[in-house]
């Protein structure tokens, strides 16, 4: 189950890199054709501005022309004026006549080619006029066009931010898909930690269990057969557990690996996309965050399995120490009493009853809680970090400074929940080691597991033994 839902979240960021090219290679593309489309409509826009500016300078010569021949025609018609004064005038000598006949036919001859070459002017320009007249209008069309054009570019680029607002709302479903399979890993961590809850009852079961052999010596034989069945199908159990959590963590390590190359090659990609994909990018980044968190909830779920194998070697050790006592036992008289003493710290003129005490824990361990029993055959009480109150600590037995055994305090206390308002689950209840009853005096200390931090006030001196009573 665990590799398909990897195998799903791969397919998802395949999926996710994959919409995230096309939708670059559509930007692309599309502000292409924009910026092509942008350049041919400022082309067409300068050399219809030149156009205009050779029609208008063609008006210009137009104006300068005709204003040239009427100069011309005024001066020929002041001339023919003078002409015909000269003419009635009898005065004029014949020399003057014909002086200023020859003036008037070079003027007339001056005149027939100053309107020949307007003439020629004025039909050049209306063919100038009638070809930019022409050129502007088929400028005009193709602006339409281009214009046209435009109006399809950028209705393309608003179905293609259609679609990626589509492909981002198809992002936020993938996340709330990963999201859901969240609540399923969570779903089975909480199993796990039933199952846990589960092995603490079987322990519970186990040393009742462990009572009634002591009670009934004919049926040992048969109960150690089982406990020693049930002992060997929890070690297959846990050494499955611990070829999946191998399992599991190659495959975290793998998908670490792609999805740190996955966010290489989207960080590359998320540089030439426009402000529209910053979004979706933002997206991707928050669903790698969240497979982080799935690792995190991995992660705490092997430190679960772990701390449920330690506790299955406990209660291996344990179960291999009570057979022995109880194989030793089996072959001396039945009865036998149990008496605890204590040196320096206790006074052998008031013993304590039945090893009930009541210390508090040291509070400079960084811990609050009791010891409430110290002999003649458990050890118990109860303790907490203030800090962290849910989470259960473990605890490591010395005989001086030898290791003895440890313990996990995550037994349920519904009056230390009751009154210190947590959750309860801080109790410690393990059996007197073999160790310490050998009639011998031994410095007996309670420490952190994995640090030299001691949870007494001070160590016990204490000396516990078995005695046959009296007749």
């Amino acid at each position: 189950m665990r590799e398909v839902d990897i195998h799903n979240l791969q397919v998802r960021a395949a999926n996710l890199q994959a919409q995230l090219d096309e939708a670059a290679n559509q930007a692309s593309a599309v502000v292409g054709a924009l910026t092509s489309r942008t350049q041919e409509r400022d082309e067409l826009a300068t050399r219809l501005n030149i156009c205009e500016a050779a029609l208008a300078a063609l008006k210009a010569d137009g104006v300068k022309t005709r204003a040239e021949l009427d100069l011309t025609t005024q001066r020929l018609s002041k001339l023919v004026a003078e002409l015909n004064a000269s003419n009635q005038s009898s005065a004029a000598s014949q020399a003057e006549v014909k002086a200023l006949g020859s003036e008037k036919q070079t003027l007339i001859a001056t005149l027939a080619e100053a309107r020949d070459e307007n003439r020629r002017a004025v039909a050049l320009h209306a063919q100038t006029q009638t070809r930019l007249k022409a050129a502007l209008a088929a400028e005009r069309e193709r602006g339409e066009r281009l214009e046209a054009h435009m109006e399809a570019l950028r209705a393309d680029h608003a179905a293609g931010l259609e679609q990626a607002r589509r492909q981002i709302a198809a992002i936020d479903q993938s996340l709330a898909q990963v999201g859901q399979e969240r609540e399923y890993l969570s779903g089975r961590l909480a199993q796990a930690e039933r199952s846990r809850d589960e092995v603490s009852a079987n322990l519970v079961q186990a040393a009742a269990e462990k009572k009634d052999l002591l009670a009934r010596l004919k049926e040992a034989e048969a109960s150690r057969d089982d406990l020693s069945s049930k002992l060997a199908q929890a070690e297959r159990f846990s050494k499955s557990l611990s070829e999946q959590l191998q399992e599991n963590e190659r495959e975290k390590e793998s998908l670490g690996t792609r999805l740190s190359k996955a966010e290489r090659d989207n960080v590359d990609l998320a540089s030439k996309l426009q402000t529209a994909l910053d979004a979706a990018v933002r997206e991707r980044d928050s669903l790698g965050a969240r497979l982080a968190q799935v690792d995190r909830e991995q992660t705490e779920l092997a430190a679960g399995l772990l701390a449920r194998q330690a506790e299955l070697r406990e209660l291996q050790i344990a179960s291999e120490g009570y057979l022995a006592r109880i194989d030793a036992q089996a072959r001396k008289p039945p009865q036998r009493r149990l008496f605890s003493s204590f040196g320096k710290q206790q006074s052998r003129k008031s013993p304590v009853k039945d090893g009930v005490v009541s210390m508090k824990l040291n509070s400079g361990a960084g811990v609050e809680g009791f010891l409430e029993r110290l002999g003649p055959s458990r050890i118990q009480g109860w303790l907490y970090r203030p800090d962290r109150p849910s989470e259960p600590l473990r605890i490591a037995l010395y005989d001086g400074e030898r290791f003895l055994c440890s313990a996990v305090a995550a037994r349920a206390r519904e009056d230390v929940a009751q009154k210190r308002k947590i959750s309860g689950r801080c109790g410690f209840d393990l059996p007197v080691p073999e160790q310490l009853l050998d009639g011998k005096a031994h410095t007996v200390d309670i420490r952190l597991a994995g640090t030299a931090l001691s949870i007494l006030p001070r160590p016990f001196l204490i000396n516990l033994s078995t005695q046959q009573p009296k007749s």
